[in-house]
């Protein structure tokens, strides 16, 4: 058996030992389809070809436990402006949504920074028989090599039972979930937003709605069960917050990394572009995303916005669109992301004032970034919270891995939420973008159900329900 498949019961042993956690895994595969005119377009006459990766996963994960609060700030301009490299162990950042033009206003939801030194990090190929391991802190000074690691998952096995998840819906509470606008409503919103941009306000935006949920205690997701489902179906990376009823908890399978960085080199990958996946015809799916003008313009319109962003924090002349339109499988779903490089101008910039710079993530914002921030802050009905905000990881080496917070649930000490949300152009048709919302929340609501045993409702029962 590898490693990997003993992540769950390895998890189970750790909640043992203490029940505050923050996880963070990560699953690394190559893509599905690299563009056959993979170019450049930033760049005249560039042709670049992004080398495949390996076909087998690449997988990281990261359990920290009992975490410290370091932070906590309404205002992220403040946030964001204090420095971090004054501390003692490493940092974990939580950020929500916020819109560019009141930066300096406070927000619902706090940005947060944990410190950390209690962890244990492993990778390595999802088949293999030993990975590497890296500890730190006391928690886990017992643990010297992987076989220490095993004795956690193996002692845990006799008892994995007690904490199994039932696939079978709770008959009693089928309406847990339910959805904060209609239709109808959704429309109208995508409307708007087409109404602006015909004006030449803005050329894209991110527009997104909400789910509401259960009340937070009825709710309660384990790092246990948070490693099992994801498991079922790894995603690109699960991010789980745990750490006590006051704080806000995050469950939450993204497929999209915002950004890496190593020293002075940073990396982000935006995605915009999805479709079904059809049963045994991958390739279809792949030809409908490169075929579509829309969801090329809307790829290429992010992506042009991400490379404007890392150009503000790099060098001239080192930002670089090295693997543009790779199409990657997510689940149900085929996804369109590039990946975009550069080199730091400032190799000691902190993680703080990086991620400052470079929030919110364009992806679930629009271009101009300013512009349709202050639109989305008007025209959606609810605040999006932590969903579409970005969890950020400084690892045991000192890099920084980020994900932006979708395909997700998250709580605050009241009540569980989820979003959806969809990119839109001027080509975009407000009927298929409905359908694109509902297709994705049925691409990850079923979790709920795994993670606790309550159903969340499919689109079809969401639809009507006017907040």
């Amino acid at each position: 058996m590898s490693w990997f498949a003993t992540l769950d019961n390895l998890a189970f042993g750790l909640e043992r030992r203490t029940k505050e956690w923050i996880c963070f895994l990560r699953y690394e595969t190559g893509p599905l389809a690299c563009h056959p005119d993979a170019r450049d377009y930033s760049l005249p006459d560039t042709v670049t070809r992004a080398a495949r990766s390996s076909p087998e996963p690449f997988v990281r994960c990261t359990f920290i436990a009992r975490p410290k609060l370091a932070r906590s700030e309404f205002v992220p301009e403040k946030f964001f402006s204090s420095e971090d490299s004054h501390r003692s162990g490493l940092s974990v950042f939580l950020v929500p949504f916020f819109s560019v033009g009141t930066v300096a206003s406070a927000q619902p939801l706090p940005c947060l920074q944990w410190i950390y030194e209690d962890y244990i990090e492993i990778s390595g190929r999802s088949s293999d028989a030993t990975p590497a391991v890296h500890t730190g802190g006391a928690l886990f000074s017992d643990l010297r090599s992987f076989d220490d690691v095993l004795k956690i998952a193996e002692h845990s096995k006799a008892g994995a039972n007690e904490l199994s998840i039932s696939d079978e819906p709770d008959s009693v509470t089928p309406a847990a979930w339910t959805f904060n606008q209609s239709a109808e409503s959704v429309r109208k919103m995508i409307d708007h937003l087409q109404s602006g941009m015909r004006r030449g306000n803005y050329y894209l935006a991110n527009a997104t709605t909400r789910v509401s949920g259960p009340a937070r205690r009825s709710g309660d997701v384990s790092l246990y069960s948070f490693v099992k489902e994801w498991l079922r179906s790894p995603v690109r990376q699960g991010v789980f917050v745990g750490c006590g009823q006051e704080l806000p908890a995050v469950c939450c399978f993204s497929p999209e990394r915002f950004i890496l960085r190593r020293g002075a080199f940073v990396q982000t990958e935006p995605i915009k572009g999805t479709a079904p996946v059809l049963a045994g015809e991958p390739d279809s799916g792949v030809s409908v995303l490169w075929s579509s003008e829309k969801e090329m313009s809307e790829q290429r319109l992010v992506t042009d916005l991400l490379r404007n962003d890392l150009n503000r924090v790099c060098r001239a002349g080192t930002v670089t669109v090295t693997s543009p339109c790779e199409v990657h499988a997510a689940n149900s779903l085929l996804q369109m992301q590039s990946v975009v490089t550069g080199e730091l101008a400032d190799p000691n910039i902190s993680h703080a004032r990086l991620l400052g710079e470079l929030l919110p993530a364009g992806s679930v914002s629009g271009t101009p970034k300013r512009a349709v921030s202050r639109e989305i802050s008007v025209i959606e009905e609810s605040p999006r919270g932590y969903y579409t905000g970005v969890f950020a990881c400084e690892g045991s080496q000192g890099e920084l891995d980020s994900a932006v917070l979708i395909r997700g649930f998250f709580a605050d000490e009241k009540q569980w939420t989820a979003g959806i949300g969809a990119g839109i152009t001027t080509l975009s048709d407000p009927d298929a973008e409905v359908r694109e919302f509902e297709l994705k929340w049925r691409s990850f609501a079923q979790r709920w159900q795994r993670l606790t045993g309550v159903c969340a409702p499919d689109a079809e029962q969401g639809r009507g329900v006017k907040k």
